[in-house]
């Protein structure tokens, strides 16, 4: 069940003999309105605030996963390049071996 401030504000209650002070009662009503608006509304701005940081997280998730790609790529683009100088090397090896036979 959902209740409002302004609920808790207007609630009545029926006065019987021997009952409570009417004046207490309202006025803790409206203690707790109040209280329960101030709740309301910090919860709310929580939300808020929860959504803006899980969409930042995503943001940084996205830069996280670009990242790995370029280090991937990168390390890759290396590995050819390491593996191409040693075949190089290798040939120039090779053709000094022969030359000097």
């Amino acid at each position: 069940m959902k209740l409002t401030p302004l609920e808790i504000k207007q609630q009545t209650f029926e006065k019987s003999l021997r009952g409570y002070d009417t004046a207490d009662v309202q006025a803790f009503l409206t203690l707790v309105s109040n209280e329960f608006e101030h709740l309301m509304n910090k919860n709310k701005e929580l939300e808020q605030e929860i959504e803006k940081l899980t969409d930042r997280v995503k943001h940084y998730e996205r830069v996280e996963d670009a990242l790995h790609e370029t280090l991937q790529t990168a390390k890759e683009s290396m590995e050819q390049k390491v593996s191409g100088a040693r075949q190089e090397a290798k040939s120039m090896v090779e053709k000094a071996e022969m030359e000097a036979e």
